[in-house]
């Protein structure tokens, strides 16, 4: 690889969106090797000291093994121009299969085992041209359990942890922080994780970037680790992460408008890219629900500020906003915690260290593995105390661990049905074009509290189970007044009862807030099934108007 840029080259490189660099490739303004190099430069300077990269993915093309293709070359459309991805340089995070590379999912003794077959949305993306550099660091998971719906930090025994890009101190959030970022980073141009439980909106909100995760029937899931397969309540869908929508829309734009992913997966959907021509007319007013938590987690005053500010811009343009009722958090709260259950009900929790193979459990998951190892009888009784003490909340969490009864799951699976649809009709009943919400109810959270702040993601996690493309956008930094006043939200100024009381939840919260100014806050936008061009519409709205994006560029200095 050559290793001849001038610093200043380099930063013009590393400046660009992704669609900038395609187009200037194109035209010879930059070579690949120079686009390879600088992101490689910037990614030894920065994402190796903080735990960010798996593996380095270097390869004579003279001297690399075929890939092993699922249908013939001779089968595969040749790539037009509009649909091309050359110079476009993409990271994948170590739970997604990548020819002649480890996939270990975080764990030891997975590792020295390369896979020999690609993940099709991999393929695809190589198919148009695009270079993956690097393999990033995920959470350590298993094949009975993915605890990634408990863990909110990147860590595992290969790596270590890593340490969010804002402030060493804080998580990156998990499972793919790692992908997150070095993103963030400028080391990577986009990234391309996994989403079953927000485990890459959540990361990619902590980080301070965007991401997007599509309807999982438009998206090919094969070659995704089985471990992330397990739990069918939530769906695992690829989700890649940029510093920008527009990219994420560019991408999928190609993917789509190609049909590649169709040539490997025919079970993929058809749709080709709409482009959302409707919806770009000046005089057409979107219809916008919002809400500010999912009746779990209490989001902090930045996280509601961050809302109401994309609230008043997009109101400003006309646009009306509408919150979304219904008895929304009772509702929000209530599927999530259904799922919870479901996940939960066999509990393979237990089992977690004996599928370890030897190796040790990561700090984080030690709290949750000695409650999953309780009976339920046992349990029962730790919440008529939690209870008494009005820890509401923990109660709450420690009835969804426990494990269920044949007939039980399946008047589980019942309930949560009945309320997908409640929702989902009470969505088309107002004619939302979509509902905004916090990313996530803090921003990134200080290492090692993962254990006590597990429920950070469930809003994210909702539109997993109900399968709604959903996308989490940058909008602001939390500021030292937002502290000073999250710090009063905290002693008893909430919105409803179950999440203003004074339990070990809200001080962990406070906690966990203390040190947080100057990291990034986003919101959440979301769409019915297959109306994906529609979110990253309005997510690319939201970006130009808030214009977040272009203040981040400030990081490269």
């Amino acid at each position: 690889m050559q290793r001849q840029l001038t610093r200043d080259k380099m930063q013009r490189i590393l400046k660009q969106n992704m669609q900038q660099i395609i187009q200037l490739t194109k035209e010879g303004h930059f070579t690949v090797e120079e686009i390879k190099t600088a992101y490689l430069l910037r990614a030894l300077d920065i994402a190796v000291d903080n735990n960010y990269l798996a593996e380095l993915i270097i390869e004579d093309k003279e001297q690399s093994r075929p890939r092993q293709m699922i249908i013939g070359q001779s089968e595969r459309q040749k790539v037009k121009p509009d649909h091309s991805l050359y110079g476009l340089t993409f990271s994948v995070a170590d739970c997604i299969y990548q020819d002649g590379y480890d996939c270990t999912n975080g764990n030891v003794f997975r590792s020295l085992k390369p896979q020999n077959t690609n993940a099709i949305f991999i393929q695809a993306l190589i198919d148009l041209q695009a270079m993956p550099l690097f393999r990033s660091s995920v959470n350590q998971s298993t094949q009975v359990v993915d605890n990634n719906c408990w863990v909110k930090e990147c860590n595992n025994n290969i790596w270590g942890r890593a340490n969010n890009p804002h402030k060493k101190e804080f998580s990156t959030g998990g499972s793919c922080g790692g992908e997150a970022a070095l993103v963030s980073t400028f080391s990577a141009g986009i990234g391309i994780g996994i989403d079953q439980f927000g485990c890459s909106r959540y990361p990619a909100a902590c980080c301070g970037v965007s991401a997007f995760k599509p309807t999982s029937s438009r998206v090919s899931c094969q070659g995704i680790s089985k471990i992330n397969m397990q739990t069918q309540v939530c769906k695992a869908v690829i989700t890649p992460m940029a510093r920008s929508v527009k990219d994420l829309t560019h991408i999928f734009k190609c993917l789509w408008d190609s049909q590649i992913m169709s040539h490997y997966d025919n079970s993929i959907s058809p749709i080709k890219f709409r482009e959302p021509s409707n919806l770009q007319s000046k005089d057409k007013a979107l219809i916008i629900g919002y809400y500010m938590g999912d009746g779990i987690i209490e989001p902090s005053y930045s996280s509601k500020q961050a809302l109401l500010m994309v609230k008043e811009v997009l109101e400003e343009q006309g646009h009306t906003l509408i919150e979304f009722k219904l008895g929304a958090e009772q509702q929000l709260q209530q599927i999530v915690i259904l799922a919870y259950k479901l996940i939960c009900s066999g509990g393979n929790l237990g089992l977690y260290t004996q599928a370890l193979e030897g190796e040790s459990q990561i700090e984080e998951m030690q709290k949750i593995l000695h409650q999953a190892k309780l009976s339920n009888s046992f349990k029962d009784k730790l919440i008529e105390i939690l209870k008494s003490l009005r820890q509401d909340r923990m109660s709450i969490i420690m009835e969804a661990t426990k494990s269920l009864s044949a007939q039980e799951f399946i008047e589980l699976n019942a309930q949560l049905n009945t309320q997908i649809r409640n929702f989902t009709d009470y969505w088309i009943l107002m004619q939302f074009d979509a509902v905004i919400s916090p990313a996530s109810p803090l921003p990134a959270i200080p290492h090692k509290l993962s254990s006590e702040l597990f429920t950070l993601n469930s809003n994210l996690m909702l539109y997993n189970i109900l399968d709604y493309p959903s996308g989490v956008l940058p909008v602001k930094l939390v500021t030292s007044e937002d502290i000073k006043l999250n710090e009063q939200q905290i002693k008893g100024r909430g919105s409803s009862n179950i999440q203003v009381q004074h339990d070990r939840i809200s001080e962990f919260m406070r906690i966990a807030q203390t040190d947080s100014q100057g990291l990034p806050i986003g919101v959440q936008v979301a769409t019915l099934p297959n109306q994906d061009e529609k979110c990253l519409f309005i997510m690319e709205l939201i970006e130009k108007l808030v214009g977040f994006n272009e203040l981040s560029l400030a990081y490269l200095y």
